[in-house]
């Protein structure tokens, strides 16, 4: 798994997460088989007239060869000829000894007036590694999946055809929730009656799944192992996963430009938890340590180990003491005014999190207190109202509801040290009016 930057963090948050309070982002490397294999696809089109006139004869004639089809039909024995002669190479009609019968596909042809063939044609499966879960990709070009050699590949690595057969067995319910193709009939190992489908194509190179010896090249299914660095976003309802999409990243962690719409999305919670039963999982306290631990590292924040940390509410909360939070001022100041995102890795997925601050003893927890306060000041749109006179202060600050109320002269010093100078001078002016009034 690739290593993002806090920025990189921030900047999937913020694009796709927002403010939602009812999503989690997740970071992972999605493997798939891209599975090419030759199937059967179920084309309709409409009759030709003339095919469609001759097909009705069989309705009236009891010998159906072409003298006495013809005496129903009345085009001529030629031209009789010829159109039986299409019917048949379309697998419309089958000949034995001079005599015609109508095929299951005449007689659907008849009944509906369009023919339909089931022609062969290859085409690429996307199936996730381990779960086999199958997902529609939005990747026309095939340009952002990776193909990974071999000693990249997950081990065990295998696909099993019946996954393919089971997907095109599915009603058309399970087709329309999955985006499965829904014209696909079968999968084709072997040769097949031309009266059944029309038309080849040839395999690619891949993966060769193991077979009897006996396929022909185009028969047989190709196993081509992929991958794709995905955020994932899960929009939970009732704390469970009802709708998962996933974007491409970067290398460099921002979503791949031009991909504003999901690569591929999920929708159930039965779906979801199959294609990543660690979506639910919450994190251990060695996963949130380590992850701390790997924060404060690109942070470059001194003596990281003594803060305790934990996992609550969808957030990696820091307790620290009062001595950290005067050596750890940007952090502080970030954590507080809610900049920070990081992730908490659990098994192969990355949750990506706020990161909240708390106190560990009465002085810490009253200096973050009076620093939020400073730093809801500092941003305040009527602050010169705020900043009127004491009282005008005083009436803002019983509005905070805080547990023990700093004095204007810490509020000054928290702002001087915090680089909110303005803010300092303006507050220490109310101290100067008070003193002057004294």
């Amino acid at each position: 798994m690739m290593q993002f930057s806090p920025e990189a963090v921030r900047g999937l948050w913020n694009t796709l997460a927002k403010d939602a309070p009812d999503c989690a982002v997740f970071v992972s490397e999605c493997f798939f088989h891209t599975v090419e294999a030759l199937v059967a696809v179920e084309q309709s089109e409409g009759m030709d007239p003339m095919a469609l006139f001759v097909l009705r004869a069989f309705e009236f004639t009891k010998q159906a060869d072409a003298e006495h089809l013809d005496e129903v039909l009345h085009l001529g024995r030629q031209v009789t000829r010829q159109v039986l002669a299409g019917l048949t190479v379309n697998g419309l009609l089958k000949e034995t000894s001079s005599t015609y019968v109508l095929t299951e596909l005449g007689r659907r042809t008849l009944h509906t007036g369009r023919i339909v063939k089931h022609v062969l044609i290859r085409r690429l499966f996307n199936f996730l590694h381990p779960s086999m879960q199958y997902l529609a990709v939005q990747d026309p070009k095939q340009s952002l999946l990776f193909d990974l050699r071999p000693s990249q590949t997950p081990t065990p690595w295998k696909f099993d055809p019946q996954m393919l057969r089971y997907a095109i067995s599915q009603p058309a319910e399970w087709k329309l929730r999955h985006r499965f193709p829904e014209d696909i009939m079968d999968v084709i190992t072997g040769p097949v009656s031309p009266d059944s489908a029309l038309g080849l194509a040839p395999a690619e190179s891949g993966r060769v799944l193991p077979g009897d010896g006996t396929a022909a090249p185009q028969h047989l299914i190709v196993d081509k192992a992929q991958v794709l660095t995905s955020v994932l976003v899960a929009r939970t309802e009732d704390s469970r996963e009802v709708e998962l999409t996933g974007y491409p990243v970067s290398i460099h962690g921002s979503l791949v430009k031009g991909k504003g719409q999901p690569y591929f999305s999920l929708y159930g919670p039965d779906d979801i938890h199959k294609a990543f039963p660690e979506l639910g999982s919450f994190p251990t306290a060695e996963q949130v340590k380590q992850s701390w631990m790997a924060f404060a590292e690109q942070d470059m924040l001194a003596e990281s180990q003594r803060a305790d940390v934990r996992f609550d509410k969808g957030r990696l909360v820091v307790c620290i003491s009062a001595d950290l939070l005067e050596r750890w001022g940007t952090f502080v100041v970030h954590a507080l005014q809610d900049h920070l995102r990081w992730y908490i890795s659990v098994g192969s997925l990355r949750r990506l999190c706020a990161i909240a601050l708390e106190g560990t003893d009465e002085e810490a927890r009253a200096q973050i207190q009076s620093l939020r306060v400073v730093l809801q000041l500092e941003e305040h749109p009527q602050r010169a109202n705020v900043l009127l006179d004491m009282e005008s202060l005083g009436g803002w600050l019983d509005g905070q509801s805080l547990q023990i109320r700093p004095s204007s002269r810490d509020l000054a010093d928290l702002a001087f040290r915090h680089g909110c100078y303005r803010l300092a001078y303006e507050i220490g002016e109310l101290e100067d009016m008070i003193d002057a009034a004294v």
